[in-house]
């Protein structure tokens, strides 16, 4: 038998606060605790409030209690109290680093500076900072020495492997080939990313890729963070597309950006394009008497990059979200092609130089494009991964070498890398995920798509969708990625023998 008896209940019938900062007291809500009843969980948050203040402005030791207490029948009258003792400033900053990489650096990125109040969110997120940093990670924990004359914050770090290797495969039904021919078009996307490699911090990426037949593709980045102590970067980027045999672009950016904390960064850039057309479809023109699909264009325009991680983790998230959010705005112009101006219409005998007299009357043209994913820890082995990618293009006539090519492993799978051409799109993603260690994991995943081209059947907007599974194991010499998917070509019955196979490698060294 257990007996027991809850005794007398009581209520807080004053708290006296005249001994706590005003300002902290409304900014708190300190005296919303008057007539409430009396359980050491309320009285906790108030006590826990009052010291999280003053941890994050310069007071580690700082004191919270009740004195003058008097009962009344079931009432309770006390004060709250606060002893702030002393004010800590971090006066010194140890940096013990095998890593090649300035002390200026670490501290901008830390968000950390000599001299600062102790401020305890700043230095509880140190680690995490350093777990999704490429480069660095913490060797052990930080730890603070308080002196009589000074207090230092010794910080630990390490370089992690880094610089990367990714190697994709893809074997994809060839459709350029005779209609009862059988065969598969391998296709390759290889990266190298080299991250510190100066010591500056820098980081260069080079990707080439052949994602269809006869159609390379090269992408360079470079970019420099915290130029000359502040948080101001520079990057650039070149990208080169060939298409087989109907047009190349060339693509250049420069850009400015404002890194305001490690996970939230804003970027002002100049982009230009230039697109070429390889071979001109002169009997298109005669046979209906306006310009090509494709054509020579340039573009000069103005942008800005939005970016936000939430994430815990890097390689392999459980938990957090990512967002990159893009716009620009800026002049077209149609160039006009030497052998559609040389044109002769056999009707008339006039060239067809005339079809480029309304071509520049809307030289605008507006992009935008979204990239979000987000990570639910379901258990301690399944993750469910939520995504979207969308993108729009808009100017009044746009040509197709100007669009989106979509499709493939990174955007849409079930497809043919880059084989959809399209002005406005919006891929939805639902991947769980059963992890197997810190970098390894099971998937399945659905892609849903809805899409929109000019050069579809009707302009009218279709569905498209992607099924399949893979698994990404990571091994001593590294993660090895395979994925099998099915697509449904834009609305038809999804085949078994139109399925995409893709082999993945990275490693990092």
């Amino acid at each position: 038998h257990v007996f027991y008896s809850t005794g007398q209940q009581f209520k807080w019938a004053y708290i006296n606060l005249d001994h706590i900062n005003p300002i902290l007291v409304k900014q708190l809500k300190l005296n919303s605790l008057n007539n409430k009843i009396v359980n050491s969980a309320n009285a906790s948050n108030m006590a826990n409030s009052i010291l999280n203040y003053y941890e994050e402005n310069g007071y580690p030791f700082a004191e919270v209690f009740f004195d003058s207490i008097t009962i009344r029948q079931d009432s309770i009258i006390a004060r709250l109290n606060t002893q702030l003792n002393y004010q800590i400033k971090i006066d010194s900053i140890d940096i013990q680093s095998e890593a090649n990489v300035s002390d200026n650096y670490v501290l901008k990125y830390l968000d950390i500076q000599k001299g600062m109040l102790f401020k305890q969110s700043t230095l509880k997120q140190i680690e995490g900072k350093l777990k999704i940093h490429p480069f660095l990670s913490a060797a052990k924990s930080w730890q603070m020495t308080y002196g009589l004359s000074k207090s230092i914050l010794t910080i630990y770090l390490k370089e992690k492997s880094a610089n990367r290797a990714d190697i994709l495969v893809g074997l994809l039904p060839n459709n350029n080939l005779a209609a009862n021919t059988r065969s598969f078009l391998l296709t390759g996307d290889v990266k190298l990313a080299l991250v510190n490699s100066l010591g500056f911090a820098e980081q260069i990426s080079l990707n080439w890729m052949n994602l269809q037949y006869r159609s390379p593709r090269l992408n360079v980045e470079a970019s420099i963070p915290y130029l000359l102590g502040t948080n101001i970067g520079v990057g650039g980027k070149f990208n080169y597309i060939k298409i087989d045999s109907s047009f190349a672009n060339v693509n250049g950016e420069v850009a400015f950006q404002y890194l305001k904390t490690a996970q939230q960064s804003f970027k002002a850039y100049y982009q230009t394009a230039n697109s070429r057309l390889i071979n001109t479809d002169t009997n298109y023109v005669r046979q209906f008497k306006t310009l090509p699909n494709n054509n020579d264009v340039s573009f000069n325009a103005f942008g800005l990059e939005w970016s936000l991680n939430k994430t815990d983790y890097i390689i392999n998230p459980r938990k957090g979200y990512s967002l990159i959010a893009n716009g620009n705005v800026g002049i077209r112009n149609v160039i006009v092609n030497n052998a559609i101006e040389n044109l002769v219409d056999l009707s008339t005998g006039n060239t067809f130089k005339y079809l480029y007299d309304s071509a520049n009357n809307n030289r605008l043209r507006y992009q935008l494009t979204l990239k979000l994913d987000k990570y639910f820890n379901l258990s301690k082995f399944f993750v469910l991964h939520l995504s979207n990618q969308s993108g729009s293009v808009y100017n009044k006539q746009l040509f197709k070498n100007e669009l989106y090519q979509i499709g493939g492993f990174r955007n849409l799978r079930g497809f043919n890398e880059a084989s959809l051409f399209v002005n406005n799109y919006s891929v939805f993603g639902i991947e769980p995920r059963f992890l197997l260690n810190q970098n390894s994991y099971a998937f399945l995943f659905t892609d849903l798509a809805r899409i929109q081209s000019p050069f579809i059947e009707n302009r009218i907007a279709k569905t498209a969708l992607g099924l399949g599974g893979g698994i990404s194991l990571q091994t001593k010499g590294g993660i090895f990625n395979i994925m099998y998917a099915l697509g449904n070509n834009l609305g038809n019955t999804i085949v078994a023998r139109d399925s995409k196979i893709h082999f993945g490698y990275v490693n990092t060294f």
